[in-house]
């Protein structure tokens, strides 16, 4: 197994896990909250509650520029979970192989010369079932058929863009060291996901920090 097998076992994992989600997408506003972003969407107006406070700004954002490609906000936040839920399994097989010593391919680089979990330099390709590639493996099957997770991954509710936007932050804390361009890209995610929910800003922010 080479080190570029595991971002195509990420991507194809992801693919499976919105295939999973399709074809039990609502058709309908599942409650308060979904009523409430679709009402946000016509109006933005935290007073009347359109949505509910601190407002989901970004969130909101994303639901009118799908409203103005035609896309209406029952389906827009329906597609949102689903993708939520894709980034989020795709993300976590290559955090939990990242945290397991897995040093992806760089273009030109080959495999990064960064300390492996428990010290030395990795500059071998991975062979045989390796431990990065089962707990990969293992760690995106969980988040794909997780019930909590594949439930709230069709529903046109928050809560599976901020699972997804959460994982992408985790990667994102450990991986921003590699390069100035990394660390922009880790803080842009972090930005996104506290604008999504602000409060996924606070709870990760210790992580992020």
């Amino acid at each position: 197994m080479t080190p570029r097998s595991l971002p195509r076992l990420a991507w194809v994992l992801a693919a499976g896990a919105g295939l999973l989600r399709v074809p039990f997408a609502a058709q309908r506003l599942w409650d308060h909250d979904s009523v409430q972003f679709a009402l946000g969407v016509e109006a933005f107006d935290l007073a009347a509650h359109h949505p509910h406070p601190p407002g989901y700004p970004v969130y909101i954002a994303a639901l009118k520029a799908l409203d103005w490609l035609g896309v209406a906000p029952l389906h827009g936040m329906v597609a949102l979970s689903i993708l939520g839920g894709m980034v989020g399994t795709g993300l976590m097989v290559l955090l939990t192989a990242r945290l397991l010593g897995w040093e992806p391919e760089v273009p030109g680089q080959g495999v990064l010369g960064e300390p492996a979990l428990g010290g030395g330099w990795s500059q071998e390709p991975l062979s045989g079932p390796a431990p990065p590639f089962a707990g990969g493996l293992l760690a995106g099957l969980l988040y794909a058929t997780s019930p909590l997770l594949w439930f709230y991954g069709e529903l046109p509710l928050v809560y599976a863009v901020e699972g997804g936007l959460s994982v992408a932050v985790a990667y994102g804390a450990v991986t921003m060291g590699v390069s100035r361009r990394h660390f922009v890209a880790a803080s842009v995610v972090f930005a996104l996901a506290a604008g999504i929910r602000p409060s996924t800003g606070v709870l990760l922010a210790p992580l992020f920090l």
